[in-house]
C-alpha cells in the first residue's frame, strides 16, 4: 500500500470515527468500530496488502473495540512476527509434534475408558471417541477456564447417550477430571514453585558474587 493510499484509508477512518453532533454513546462506539472495520477493509483491498499489512489493521479493530492490545499496532505485528519466525522447525519436527500430539490425545482417551474400568463398569467402546472429540471441542471454546462444567456436561451426556450407566458414567467422568484436570494443576503449581525457588536461590548466588568481587 503507497503513502497516498494509507492517507486516502486513515482520512476515511476518521470521517466514520469522527463523532457527529447530538451522537449518543451508542453512536460513538459503532463510528468508532466502523473506523476500525475501514482500516482492515483498506488494508486488504488498497493496493497489493501483505500479511502484516492486514494483521496490523486486525489489530487496530481490537483495539478501538475492546482497547486491547495496548501500545502501537504495527510494533505489536512486527514483533509478534519476529517471534513466530525466531525458529523455522523442519518437516522432521513437524511430523515429531504431530505425532506426540496424537498421542497425547490417544493416551488421554485411554485414560477416560480406564476410569469407567475403575468404577467396576464396561467401557462404552461405541460412543467413546465421539464423545471424548467433543469434549475437546468443549475444551478449546473459551466459554470456562479449561473448558470446566462444559467438559463434564458434554461427555456425560454423550456416553449415556450412547447406552452408559448415568451413575457409572458420572463417576468416571469426574475421576477423569479429577486426573487429567486438577491432577494435571497440582503438577503444574509444584513445577512452578520449583523453579521460582531455583530461579531465586541462582539470583541469590549471583549477588553474593558480586558483592563478595566488588568488596575483594
Amino acid at each position: 500500500m503507497s503513502e497516498a493510499e494509507g492517507d486516502a484509508v486513515d482520512e476515511v477512518g476518521l470521517h466514520h470515527r469522527r463523532p457527529a453532533h447530538g451522537d449518543d454513546g451508542q453512536g460513538v462506539f459503532a463510528r468508532w468500530r466502523a473506523g476500525g472495520v475501514v482500516d482492515l477493509v483498506g488494508a486488504v483491498t488498497v493496493g497489493e496488502a501483505d500479511d502484516a499489512e492486514v494483521a496490523t489493521g486486525a489489530v487496530r479493530l481490537s483495539q478501538r473495540v475492546i482497547r486491547r492490545p495496548r501500545g502501537d499496532a504495527k510494533e505489536l505485528v512486527d514483533d509478534g512476527w519476529s517471534r513466530l519466525t525466531a525458529v523455522a522447525p523442519g518437516r522432521g519436527v513437524w511430523a515429531q509434534a504431530f505425532g506426540f500430539a496424537a498421542a497425547n490425545w490417544l493416551w488421554d482417551c485411554l485414560t477416560l475408558a480406564l476410569c469407567f474400568m475403575a468404577v467396576g463398569e464396561g467401557v462404552p467402546w461405541q460412543g467413546l471417541l465421539l464423545a471424548y472429540g467433543a469434549a475437546q471441542l468443549a475444551v478449546n471454546i473459551p466459554i470456562t477456564p479449561g473448558g470446566l462444567g462444559v467438559v463434564e456436561g458434554s461427555l456425560t451426556i454423550a456416553l449415556v447417550a450412547y447406552g452408559g450407566p448415568k451413575e457409572a458414567t458420572v463417576a468416571a467422568v469426574v475421576l477423569y477430571r479429577l486426573i487429567s484436570f486438577w491432577g494435571l494443576l497440582v503438577v503444574g503449581w509444584v513445577a512452578w514453585a520449583a523453579l521460582a525457588y531455583q530461579t531465586r536461590r541462582q539470583e541469590r548466588a549471583q549477588t553474593a558474587r558480586a558483592e563478595a568481587g566488588a568488596v575483594a
